[in-house]
């Protein structure tokens, strides 16, 4: 005998009975939570920039296995030289909110940060955040909960752009951006 119950908040309830030769009667019950679905990447590419060191399983884990990036050779300087472009597709169809975050650190101390992520309604990308890189790892979280749709895709695909470039009158070069785990949280 099984039974199957939704909650108000949409959570699920399974319970049932089952029977073995001599040992009575065993029960379950399991509750499953309605909540957030964490989405890591499915590719990258480099819109500029070339990648020092690391791969996409570089961005899965907060395991200090980064995805080292340092500027290209030749770039104008109104582009950011390092432009990190990540995919993923998201579970669900509908989100009442989206999270993305970025868990990074720069090697020099005067490197902007931007997070854009791709709005499919205006075909272009829709800068969320900029802020100045720190030299040790530490997380950016970007909150949308007004009209975060439209930053889902035809086929449920999500994309982001995150880009590194220098500021002030000092130039640092070589410098690197190091990237180790980037990651949406969708709610729906």
């Amino acid at each position: 005998m099984i039974a199957l119950a939704v909650d108000a908040a949409g959570n699920v309830y399974v319970t049932g009975i089952s029977a073995a030769a001599g040992t009575g009667y065993d029960y379950a019950t399991i509750k499953y939570v309605k909540g957030p679905s964490p989405v890591w990447p499915s590719g990258y590419t480099l819109g500029r920039g070339a990648v020092f060191s690391g791969d996409l399983g570089s961005l899965l884990l907060n395991d200090n296995n980064r995805l080292v990036m340092r500027p290209g050779v030749v770039f104008p300087s109104q582009e950011p030289p390092i432009q990190l472009i990540v995919n993923a597709t998201s579970p669900n169809e509908t989100l009442s909110k989206l999270e993305f975050s970025v868990e990074a650190h720069c090697s020099a101390s005067n490197i902007e940060q931007r997070i854009a992520l791709y709005n499919y309604d205006t075909q272009t990308y829709e800068t969320l955040s900029t802020s100045t890189s720190t030299t040790s790892d530490s997380t950016t979280v970007v909150v949308v909960t007004s009209n975060p749709a439209r930053f889902l895709g035809p086929s449920l695909e999500l994309r982001s752009r995150v880009s590194y470039k220098a500021q002030g009158p000092t130039f640092p070069y070589p410098w690197f951006a190091r990237v180790d785990e980037i990651k949406w949280t969708i709610t729906d």
